[in-house]
């Protein structure tokens, strides 16, 4: 891959926002355009938001924060996580807008490292992203399998017997699900991840209208903002919160997903930087909501961790609802969210693969 980079303000003004442009800036990094540009920006920020899924997936990781500090680090742990995120999504869009290609991070570091670290620099960048993605691509298939089970165990108690192997079984029938769509429609990705951003949205206010509406108890503020638990096992409460911040970081991370989308994007240099920050934008205030919510209508902290199907989240339902059938309805509209991600999730993750291969694993 070509490290060299010319002025190309006077290029740009030749094809501004072009195809032609896009085309050009990608062969100034030493490529060729090998795939079609069909992602608008709305189809963007469309895909960073469903595969990022923030609320959803702070309704399948909440055990942890409430087992590791409580209210207080889920609440200030998603402010924190979501303040961090906003400056590293801020700092990796000015580079995206630099060097628009699949390689992304490791692309930046072959760029701005010095010439004589640059061939191990950006070896392990490019490594670390890509295991990076496979992992996190797994993921949501996991979680979307595990809540089956739970379903299963909420709706027959008596019959259903958890095995971990049931699990597994749902998670690659998620996951061959989901790479089918991509492998097969993939054509018809940007408007799929627009109908899922409808539904993200609309399973959104369904749900947290329910809550409000049929929740027979509500925590007090003081409850929500300042009440601490430590149920961790680790007696210092500083680790204990850290640890719950966990929950809080991971529903955070994906927004760098639009800079390995960049060659399938129109005017990718203005487009991918808008994506990043604008699906944080959508996702922080959505998924901060969300948990508030939660947190005013959840019931007993205690009961919602002994639940026998593994998620808190689905007795918090069935406590809100006092119904088997509501809680069940709920539970999936989550659990379809965590399919549905998974597409632009495995998207993300054979981009960042396909870009690290192109450049023979090293990108100097």
């Amino acid at each position: 891959m070509s490290l060299d980079m010319a002025s190309t303000t006077a290029d740009n003004e030749k094809h501004p926002g072009s195809a032609n442009q896009d085309e050009h800036n990608l062969e100034r990094h030493g490529y060729v355009q090998q795939t079609k540009r069909n992602f608008s920006l709305t189809a963007m920020v469309a895909t960073c938001v469903n595969l990022m899924a923030t609320w959803e997936a702070l309704s399948s990781t909440l055990a942890a924060g409430l087992v590791s500090g409580g209210p207080v680090s889920l609440v200030y742990g998603v402010i924190v996580a979501f303040i961090g995120s906003l400056c590293s999504a801020s700092s990796l869009a000015e580079l995206a807008s630099s060097y628009p290609t699949a390689g992304g991070q490791y692309h930046f570091v072959a760029k701005l490292s010095p010439k004589t670290s640059r061939p191990v620099t950006s070896w392990f960048a490019g490594y670390i992203s890509t295991l990076g993605w496979i992992s996190v691509a797994g993921s949501s298939p996991f979680l979307a399998g595990t809540q089956i089970q739970g379903l299963l165990v909420l709706n027959y108690p008596d019959s259903y017997v958890f095995q971990r192997w049931h699990g597994t079984l749902l998670f690659w029938a998620v996951l061959l699900g989901s790479a089918c769509i991509c492998i097969f429609c993939s054509n018809k990705l940007p408007l799929i991840e627009k109908l899922t951003l409808v539904l993200h949205v609309t399973f959104f206010i369904a749900i947290i209208v329910t809550m409000a509406v049929k929740s027979p108890s509500k925590h007090s503020a003081e409850f929500v903002f300042s009440h601490f638990e430590n149920n961790s096992g680790w007696s210092n409460n500083a680790v204990a919160w850290s640890i719950g911040l966990l929950s809080s970081c991971y529903v955070l991370i994906g927004y760098d997903g639009a800079t390995h989308l960049s060659e399938e994007m129109n005017n990718a240099e203005m487009g991918v930087p808008r994506a990043m920050v604008g699906c944080l934008l959508v996702n922080g205030p959505l998924g901060f909501a969300f948990l508030l919510i939660i947190l005013f209508f959840m019931g007993d902290i205690s009961a919602a961790l002994a639940t026998p199907t593994g998620f808190p989240i689905i007795e918090i339902f069935l406590h809100t609802t006092g119904s088997v059938a509501a809680a069940t309805t709920m539970t999936a509209m989550i659990t379809v969210m965590a399919i549905l991600a998974t597409v632009p999730l495995l998207t993300a993750a054979a981009r960042i693969m396909w870009a690290f291969a192109r450049d023979g694993g090293k990108s100097a």
